[in-house]
């Protein structure tokens, strides 16, 4: 949707598990079509041989978690685009197998890993960032915790000098 006026549709399907299995191609293909769906998408961490981040099967989007959102994004533009450009339902076949085509290419997946990489260059910087700020603060609790220590400890010298008879005090000085 976009504007509240119907564009299209993307069917999205999310397999959480350690291997890839090839039925879910045809599945999603046959979930799209029955939708009417103008893509179909499955978001997962295993994919088929050879394949790691982005892929194209039978038509169907394979694609990580991570990167969900960017492709989300992307193909959303395009089905507006496609909306807006009123095109026929021939040129919008052909322009979504042309987009198809593209996500599958070599230059598309390489612009993925890219985003990939720069993402988790990002969380390795928030971890580092987050573990030297631990760190920093458990430091500034020691120390906190050494100030208040030593200012009792003064404070108790100068109140039992203070409790002291003046004769005592005579004496010492």
């Amino acid at each position: 949707r976009d504007s509240g006026r119907r564009c299209g549709r993307i069917l999205w399907e999310s397999k959480e598990t350690m291997g890839w299995n090839e039925a879910w191609v045809a599945k999603a293909k046959d979930d799209g079509r029955r939708v009417g769906a103008d893509y179909t998408v499955i978001v997962t961490a295993a994919f088929p041989p050879r394949t790691k981040i982005l892929a194209v099967r039978q038509g169907v989007v394979l694609i990580t978690p991570e990167l969900a959102g960017t492709l989300a994004g992307h193909l959303h533009d395009v089905v507006v685009a496609l909306v807006d450009a009123k095109a026929t339902v021939s040129e919008r076949v052909v322009k979504a197998s042309k987009i198809l085509d593209y996500v599958a290419s070599a230059d598309c997946r390489g612009r993925f890993e890219a985003v990939k990489d720069a993402v988790m260059e990002l969380r390795k910087m928030q971890a580092n960032e987050r573990n030297y700020h631990d760190k920093h603060w458990t430091k500034e609790e020691e120390l906190f915790t050494q100030v208040a220590a030593e200012s009792a400890r003064v404070r108790e010298r100068l109140e039992g000098v203070a409790r002291e008879t003046p004769t005592r005090l005579v004496a010492e000085a």
